[in-house]
């Protein structure tokens, strides 16, 4: 990660300390949990941005960018960091679906992180200061989806506004189980929801009968087949029985490898070298940038940062993938033309007077 992008971010983070008062240490968002995969370094980096503009969003008063950025971040690489500062930016704008959402984030913290006694007790302290005014709901399914009101829930264990709300478990092939439910303040419901079975598949021999039944009906009448019989060939050599509905197949012709032409991997050895110079422009702007940035650090001087780093990473993978396709090419490229080749085959023709020989069949 360049000096100039963690050196903003600490600034920015700084700023919010001293505003809120927060005890925020932000060290890198690479904490794993055993419910999720690790994250990949291209998650990482994407959180890390995630998160910094969050940072910078709450500092600016805008808690509900703030919210969605902190959740963002956590999403791509779990910390207790992301989700503690998600809920509290949810707690921040003081409505009712957010404190939902937040007593929603309390609970994932506690599930996520319950071998951590100050989390534990920060979630069980939210939970109980929100919880009277709202509905609990924990659902109870086999590896299904759940949708609330048309909107699909990453949480089995979540708070809403209490009221009528309509909730849906989806799994594979279609299947679904849904109901409506009038949900009360300062109360838990518990739903459970049946998978359904698995709608009954065609039995392999049936609808092989039936497939030959479809083929029989569009035979014709086998009475008006003529079929040679062997005393038939024997009087007579030049007579021949042709199964009109069978014909004879063609000999193929094996192609030459390669149906590429060279212009086309031209054309894609001239688009590498022009992605990798402008790689080549974007990688020394973007270390000018660092430069300047160190010099006098400012926030346009971030947003200007992190966008030629955008741009620089964007020709990494254009100059990748452009070259990937080239060295294809150049592989399936028929550069020039085949040469011949000679087979050499014995005279299969019967003893008609004329001596065996050696045919010779070659292809240009």
């Amino acid at each position: 990660m360049p000096r100039w992008f963690v050196a903003c971010s600490r600034t920015a983070a700084s700023k919010v300390l001293k505003s809120f008062g927060f005890s925020l240490v932000w060290v890198s968002l690479t904490s794993s949990t055993l419910a999720q995969p690790p994250s990949t370094p291209e998650q990482r980096r994407q959180a890390s941005a995630a998160f910094t503009q969050a940072v910078a969003a709450r500092a600016g008063g805008d808690h509900v960018s703030a919210a969605s950025l902190f959740e963002t971040a956590d999403q791509l690489a779990p910390s207790e960091q992301a989700l503690g500062n998600a809920l509290q930016s949810h707690r921040a704008i003081h409505t009712p679906n957010h404190d939902a959402r937040a007593a929603t984030l309390a609970v994932r913290l506690a599930n996520r992180y319950a071998s951590n006694p100050r989390m534990v007790q920060f979630s069980q302290r939210t939970i109980s200061e929100l919880s009277p005014t709202l509905s609990r709901i924990v659902v109870q399914c086999n590896e299904c989806e759940i949708e609330v009101d048309n909107l699909l829930s990453s949480d089995k264990d979540f708070f809403l506004i209490p009221g009528e709300h309509v909730f849906v478990a989806h799994w594979s092939q279609e299947r679904r189980d849904s109901r409506t439910l009038t949900t009360t303040a300062n109360h838990t419901e518990t739903l459970h929801f049946t998978e359904p079975e698995l709608p009954p598949t065609p039995h392999v021999q049936d609808a092989g009968l039936s497939q030959a039944n479809l083929i029989q009906s569009q035979i014709p009448d086998a009475s008006v087949l003529v079929v040679a019989s062997d005393a038939s060939i024997s009087n007579d050599s030049s007579q021949q029985t042709i199964d009109h509905h069978n014909p004879p197949t063609q000999p193929t012709v094996e192609q030459p490898w390669g149906y590429i032409p060279p212009a086309v991997t031209g054309v894609f050895l001239g688009l590498t070298a022009l992605s990798a110079a402008l790689l080549i422009w974007s990688g020394v702007d973007t270390l000018a940038g660092v430069n300047a940035y160190e010099a006098n650090p400012t926030t346009q001087g971030l947003a200007d940062g992190q966008g030629r780093e955008l741009r620089t990473n964007i020709f990494i993978g254009t100059t990748a993938g452009v070259g990937a396709l080239t060295g294809v090419f150049a592989v399936l490229t028929r550069w020039r033309n085949p040469r011949p080749r000679v087979e050499i085959a014995p005279n299969a023709t019967g003893f008609s007077g004329v001596e065996p020989g050696i045919q010779f069949r070659g292809r240009f």
